[in-house]
């Protein structure tokens, strides 16, 4: 298991209901920039101002794999447009920002593909943005911890390194 996770992608719905996501491929897992653009009236020249971000995390599942496709996207577009949790993996915590809370998530989108069958829809894309600007460089991920040795690593203060201790 890698240390950040390596099981795949879930959701927990504002009712906290867990949807997990398996047969998951990640297609995007970052920043999306927003920025300010002003404008000069009398001489028509602009300047951007680049602000913070907002999180952008995209999954194809491939409902092809499911025991019961039309179920599985039923349960899903339930919860469409509604705010959620997100674990990119499943065997780990969510995403947390740098105070250690929960992200919340729009669950934006869902887009069928084709996949394997020209006839059939048989795969989906899930689009998910944060609700507001967040820094996840600097997620907390926790700490891990050696029973045998009582060694711990965690995230430094700066972000840029671990401390093992």
């Amino acid at each position: 298991m890698a240390i950040w996770g390596s099981s795949y992608p879930k959701i927990k719905t504002s009712g906290n209901y867990e949807i997990e996501l398996p047969y998951a491929k990640i297609l995007k897992d970052e920043p999306d920039f927003d920025s300010i653009m002003h404008e000069n009236v009398l001489t028509g020249s602009r300047v951007r101002v680049r602000t913070k971000y907002h999180w952008i995390f995209e999954v194809q599942i491939n409902l092809y794999k499911y025991p019961s496709p039309a179920y599985s996207y039923n349960l899903l577009n339930t919860y469409l447009n509604d705010l959620v949790s997100l674990w990119r993996h499943r065997d780990w915590e969510p995403v947390c920002d740098v105070n250690g809370d929960e992200v919340q998530f729009w669950f934006k989108e869902i887009v069928p593909i084709f996949l394997t069958d020209v006839n059939f829809e048989d795969a989906l894309i899930l689009k998910f943005i944060s609700m507001n600007w967040v820094d996840l460089s600097k997620e907390r991920h926790g700490v891990i911890h050696d029973d045998e040795t009582d060694a711990h690593i965690s995230d430094d203060e700066t972000g840029g390194g671990i401390i093992l201790d």
